[in-house]
């Protein structure tokens, strides 16, 4: 999954993004922001946030996954 900005042929985009985001735990919410709106290294995040670099990984690779059903189910239910 691929986060990015605006996407003028999906009216809403970012407001199904917003809950979505709203959704998720504090710590998955950190790393999918400090990734993607920040653009900070796995080492940058790890260093930022007190915690191993493996916990960086393993958080940001179940955020994406439960951001991406979180997308999914919404655009199963428009």
């Amino acid at each position: 999954m691929v986060v990015d900005g605006p996407s003028p042929d999906v009216p809403g985009r970012d407001v199904v993004l917003a809950e979505a985001l709203r959704q998720l735990s504090l710590d998955h919410r950190t790393v999918i922001v400090g990734k993607f709106y920040l653009d900070w290294s796995e080492a940058q995040l790890a260093s930022a946030l007190d915690i191993a670099p493996g916990t960086v990984k393993s958080r940001l690779s179940r955020a994406l996954a439960q951001l991406e059903a979180l997308m999914e189910n919404h655009h199963g239910r428009s």
